[in-house]
């Protein structure tokens, strides 16, 4: 796993602004330490809502 915010390098070319954002945004918050706040997009992105809501 890379470091926070670090997108790998074979990743860079043709990668869209918004869609690295949001991987960016992913991968700081699979580094968040217990107690950290997470945005909520952030979470329901990477899950999906349906995933929360069944839970």
């Amino acid at each position: 796993m890379s470091e926070p915010g670090v997108v790998p390098w074979w990743d860079e070319e043709d990668y869209p602004a918004a869609e690295h954002d949001a991987d960016c945004q992913a991968i700081d918050a699979a580094w968040a330490e217990p107690g950290e706040n997470i945005p909520l997009e952030v979470v329901l992105a990477e899950f999906g809502d349906t995933d929360l809501l069944a839970s």
